[in-house]
């Protein structure tokens, strides 16, 4: 099963980005995400339940780490109501796929994870890049 493939929802700017080669460049990206999130906040832009964008983001630049061509990328974009995160790799010719029917302990339910946490999960491809992105409403709190 796959996520819808639809562009990503306009008009979000992008506020940070982080370039991602290894598993290890992780935590750089989500320290970097927590900053700009404060930081915006503080500059005016709206609040956002931190955790469940880091948790998603995390989860979304792991797979593009391990299942896209690298090096991957990791963008963090705002408009006014909140936040999108965007994983892109050098995959466009691998969709991401949801895993259904599988066994918890084979992992593969990152993207599952991220529909949970997230108001809007889609991909798009652009070229050879594959972009798997997950909006977050400000004033919103997605029930587990």
């Amino acid at each position: 099963m796959t996520i819808a493939t639809r562009t990503a929802p306009a008009p979000f700017r992008e506020i940070g980005a982080w370039e991602l080669d290894t598993l290890a460049d992780l935590a750089r990206a989500r320290a970097g995400l927590r900053e700009q999130l404060e930081e915006g906040v503080l500059a005016g832009r709206p609040a956002v339940d931190v955790e469940r964008l880091v948790i998603a983001a995390s989860e979304l630049a792991t797979n593009a780490l391990r299942h896209g061509r690298k090096p991957a990328r990791l963008r963090l974009l705002a408009d006014a109501s909140g936040y999108l995160v965007d994983a892109v790799d050098h995959a466009a010719d691998s969709p991401p796929s949801v895993a259904v029917g599988r066994d918890p302990g084979q992992g593969g339910f990152g993207l599952v994870l991220v529909q949970r946490l997230a108001q809007d999960v889609g991909s798009y491809v652009t070229g050879q890049d594959k972009h798997v992105w997950a909006r977050f409403d400000a004033s919103e709190r997605q029930a587990s």
